[in-house]
């Protein structure tokens, strides 16, 4: 799940759009933490800020190598499968699956960044990644 829209009171510097909710009431199965964020009205959340990075994409006449998926209510493109013959494998671009592509050349709505990815010869794309979390 991702935090796109924030309540008032929760609105400062600890989360943020864009964040990952990695749990919910001790739970990180997806559709059960958005069922119980639509039922109850306090809960415990671990949220984690993504890791956020820009690679440029040389294609060099090659196609760009990894499968991209959206949700036509979604707000990001999604990495699947990374081939290892295309030109993401070949610039050494640390793409994964599960990534979100936020931004390609600029632009940010998916219809953008849907027509511009396949016309770029060298793609400028902004990746946000869930956060690892380590714990001891």
């Amino acid at each position: 799940l991702v935090v796109t829209k924030l309540v008032a009171e929760l609105s400062d510097d600890r989360i943020k759009d864009g964040d990952y909710i990695l749990c919910v009431n001790n739970t990180r199965n997806a559709e059960e933490m958005k069922d119980i964020l639509e039922q109850q009205r306090q809960v415990d959340m671990l949220v984690g800020h993504p890791y956020v990075f820009t690679t440029a994409v040389p294609t060099g006449g090659l196609r760009l190598g990894m499968e991209v998926r959206h949700l036509l209510s979604g707000l990001a493109l999604f990495v699947g499968e990374v081939e290892r013959d295309g030109a993401a494998a070949a610039a050494g671009a640390d793409f994964r699956p599960g990534d979100r592509i936020i931004g390609v050349d600029r632009r940010t709505s998916i219809a953008d960044m849907m027509a511009v990815l396949p016309m770029s010869d060298e793609p400028e794309i902004v990746v946000s990644r869930v956060p690892v979390l380590v714990f001891l």
